[in-house]
């Protein structure tokens, strides 16, 4: 099953990282990779703000907030983003997603 879930997650052109509540990088497709330069096998289990300098996961951890339709930057390009909290069944972040 989770070889077929990396194969959902590989297929799709939208870059998808995901972190756990630490702001561990646990997903890094395909099109991630393809998006920043960087090799996905190489950057999961690394911390998100050692890989996306600018990224906002961290502020999604702690908020609980989602972010939608948000512009940035991501080295000399702009991108459109979204970033959302994971929540357990009892409402707690768990971890965050970015696409």
């Amino acid at each position: 099953m989770k070889r077929e879930i990396e194969l959902i997650l590989d297929s799709t052109h939208d870059a998808m990282i995901a972190v756990d509540k630490k702001g561990i990088i646990t997903v890094y497709n395909a099109a991630a990779g393809k998006l920043t330069g960087k090799v996905p096998s190489q950057v999961i289990g690394k911390p998100v703000t050692e890989v996306v300098d600018t990224t906002r996961l961290p502020y999604i951890l702690k908020t609980g907030d989602s972010e939608l339709n948000r512009k940035q930057m991501l080295g000399d390009i702009e991108i459109v983003t979204n970033r959302m909290p994971v929540k357990n069944e009892m409402g707690e972040v768990i971890g965050a997603l970015r696409f």
